[in-house]
């Protein structure tokens, strides 16, 4: 059975004591000590890397408070338990992420009932991976404003994970991106976080700045502030890559088109790099000067693939002969112009598969997810159920 690792930090003997009694008979909790102080918690989390944490805020709330706002790595699933009168503490320990305030002192059917809870919704798998296999890293940038490169970012991403691929999307679209309103998330943390990580910030930390998606889809979102983004380097960006490639089978980077460090440092470390554009003439021109730029990067052709959206005759879009031509090589993959379906899909922050099962742009979307396996050299994994159908489907046609 699968558990959850917790570290009680109490000032209080006999609530740490009752705790630990409380926890021995929970089967899904396993306890990792308690911590009376900072630096007892420090040394606690550096052997037992919690996934949760209990604070008791007695004797004295704000006092303690301010202790957990002091450390740099606190566990993602923290709870609290202290004065339920005093509505100024509750609202600071849930600005701090806290998902529960229990009373001074919890019963047992409480804190189980909480933790089995917790357990089917807590980020088991990005803290403790199944292989020793490292993500993918996609970056996704688009030729120019309007082309739909979050949106192709954000239904990839989501694509991956219905394969059942443990799948994270960093929103490096700075100073502002659309991760988060596309997968209809408020972000708690941000991109903004790890500007103020010490040196020990390490993988549980990051972890705690990724938002799930009730799809499992985890993101971590760009900056609230335009101030904030500022702040935010290219160091940053590889320090996340860095501490979250071993908890993730793919990351995928939604790449701001400005050329700037961060958009440099984040095409440097993908492994793929995908570059969204519509067919149109203004469209085409960036994406021409794009490619030129990345080859003097030292991008091999064959690591960037041209997805082109939006794809429609209807539209004034170029033939394939004339993108060719222009571009002087060939699309790797066409979405279709399924305004209504993908617009339905993002006003619910939802994949297109929610939208519509049969709609042609769904089918392309999960091909996509398909294709970056065969790009990246892996295997086309693709589910038993699914090649039956299919085989079925070309039978019945033929």
């Amino acid at each position: 059975m699968n558990q959850i690792s917790l570290i009680i930090y109490s000032e209080r003997p006999e609530f740490a004591a009752r705790l630990e009694a409380i926890t021995e008979e929970i089967e899904c909790v396993r306890l990792g000590g308690c911590a009376d102080d900072p630096e007892s918690f420090e040394r606690l989390r550096k052997s037992e890397e919690p996934l949760a944490m209990l604070v008791d805020l007695s004797p004295d709330p704000n006092h303690i408070l301010e202790e957990i706002e002091s450390l740099s790595n606190i566990p993602p699933l923290l709870y609290m338990a202290g004065p339920q009168h005093e509505s100024a503490v509750i609202l600071r320990a849930m600005r701090l992420g806290a998902r529960e305030f229990f009373s001074d002192m919890p019963s047992p059917e409480e804190v189980e009932t909480v933790f089995r809870a917790a357990l089917k919704t807590a980020p088991v798998h990005p803290a403790q991976p199944e292989s020793n296999e490292i993500a993918r890293v996609i970056g996704v940038i688009g030729a120019k404003g309007g082309v739909g490169a979050t949106t192709v970012t954000c239904q990839m991403g989501f694509a991956l994970q219905a394969m059942g691929k443990r799948t994270a999307i960093l929103d490096l679209n700075l100073p502002i991106g659309d991760v988060a309103l596309h997968c209809d998330i408020t972000p708690v943390h941000t991109l903004a976080n790890m500007t103020t990580e010490r040196e020990s910030a390490d993988a549980t930390y990051v972890t705690k700045l990724l938002e799930e998606h009730a799809s499992g889809l985890h993101v971590m979102a760009s900056p609230h502030r335009i101030e904030e983004a500022e702040a935010v380097t290219a160091d940053h960006v590889g320090r996340v890559l860095h501490l979250l490639r071993d908890r993730f089978d793919w990351i995928v980077l939604d790449v701001s088109r400005t050329w700037n460090e961060i958009s440099i440092r984040a095409l440097d470390l993908s492994d793929l790099i995908v570059s969204v554009s519509v067919t149109d003439l203004p469209a085409l021109r960036h994406l021409k000067q794009h490619l030129a730029l990345m080859e003097r990067l030292g991008h091999k052709q064959e690591n960037v693939r041209l997805v082109a959206n939006r794809c429609s005759k209807k539209h004034g879009s170029l033939d394939k002969k004339d993108f060719v031509k222009f571009i002087g090589r060939d699309v790797d993959f066409e979405i279709s112009n399924d305004y209504s379906t993908v617009a339905a899909a993002i006003d619910a922050g939802c994949p297109v598969t929610k939208i519509s099962t049969r709609a042609k742009v769904t089918r392309e979307f999960a091909a996509l997810a398909q294709q970056l396996h065969t790009w990246c050299g892996l295997e086309n994994e693709m589910r038993p159920n699914q090649t039956a159908r299919s085989g079925f489907r070309k039978f019945f046609r033929r």
